[in-house]
């Protein structure tokens, strides 16, 4: 969905923008931001929302897990 202005889009995002997405930059052409919304020390999933800014695209990639889960 496209929104015409940045606060319109903070208003309409139900899990906040998160902090900038540094250690996984490798993985997308310009900036996405991270938001946890569980904490890996009290849940054995981990779950989180990626926020794109206009333009950025995924260099598509594969999480490998030795044991149950990956990503969904």
């Amino acid at each position: 969905m496209r929104y015409a202005s940045y606060e319109e889009f903070e208003k309409a995002n139900k899990f906040g923008r998160g902090n900038s997405n540094d250690a996984f930059a490798q993985y997308f052409i310009g900036d996405s931001f991270l938001n946890p919304l569980t904490k890996p020390e009290e849940t054995s999933v981990f779950l989180a929302n990626v926020t794109f800014e206009p333009g950025c695209r995924n260099n598509w990639h594969i999480h490998h897990s030795a044991s149950g889960g990956g990503q969904i």
